[in-house]
């Protein structure tokens, strides 16, 4: 037969164990954040890593992207053809300057290449036998690079 000493023991006993059980809760809980935070801080962090990385690939291959078609408009600007065209334009002198037009369009794949006089006015391009073509449009609100 249980004596009242017993009871008292298996009270001590129960409240001892109730105790490290909440004790144990607490302490995973407490493990399971700092898991957590440690874990979405990495995450976090490799993700900025990566956003860093390829807004820098992107901006490079823009850089990039824009020094070969500012190295296309001096050489074609540079072209003795060129310069003769715009100081004293002719007929035959057009054809060659398409000639021009159609190769660097080629060479660089771009849908058209298109000279512009100081007005804006679109006096030879790559285009011109599309249906979409430049010659005698205005583009002066266009940056130029």
């Amino acid at each position: 037969m249980p004596t009242q000493q017993s009871y008292a023991d298996y009270s001590k006993i129960k409240f001892v164990i109730f105790t490290l059980s909440i004790l144990t809760f607490i302490f995973a809980a407490i493990g399971g954040s700092i898991y957590y935070f440690k874990v979405r801080n990495s995450l976090l962090k490799e993700t900025r890593q990566r956003c860093i990385t390829t807004v820098d690939n992107v901006n490079q291959n823009i850089s990039l992207f824009l020094r070969k078609y500012k190295l296309a408009v001096k050489t074609l600007s540079n072209l003795e053809e060129i310069k003769i065209f715009f100081i004293n334009p002719s007929h035959n002198d057009l054809k060659k300057i398409n000639y021009i037009l159609d190769v660097f369009s080629t060479s660089f794949q771009t849908e058209a290449c298109y000279l512009m006089d100081i007005q804006g006015n679109t006096i030879a391009s790559s285009n011109r036998h599309t249906k979409h073509n430049f010659v005698g449009k205005k583009f002066f609100f266009s940056a130029i690079l």
